[in-house]
């Protein structure tokens, strides 16, 4: 999660830092945590010294959390619906309208007024 250079300084090279503008994708977050709180417990039974100094490498869970906070993230976390319950979403392949508008509100209309839930997402490119 971090580095330490130099010699005897305490300098940081964070991953975070390497690139002009980075994104942080936080994939279950609370499953990320557990791994860190359990990686440290495992470093912290081995006794600090000269050669081994686990903080000088690695940041804990709230100094990474920390040095990323500033920066764009994404957050991904499965969504829990129900224990045992199964859910069922009904999709279908969107239409293209090339725009016209009045065609695709006409037809959202449509599918809403027989009793569907209607969502229309489009993707865009930004530069």
């Amino acid at each position: 999660m971090g580095a330490a250079v130099g010699d005897g300084a305490r300098e940081t090279g964070a991953v975070l830092t390497l690139a002009d503008k980075p994104l942080v994708i936080w994939d279950e977050p609370g499953q990320v945590r557990s791994a860190a709180e359990r990686l440290w417990k495992r470093l912290e039974q081995i006794e600090p010294s000269p050669v081994y100094a686990p903080g000088s490498i690695f940041y804990r869970w709230e100094e990474f959390q920390q040095s990323a906070q500033a920066l764009p993230r994404l957050v991904m976390e499965e969504l829990e619906i129900g224990v045992g319950a199964s859910a069922h979403i009904s999709t279908r392949p969107s239409q293209r309208f090339h725009g016209n508008v009045q065609v695709a509100i006409a037809e959202a209309r449509t599918l809403v007024e027989s009793g569907n839930r209607w969502l229309s997402l489009r993707l865009l490119q930004v530069k």
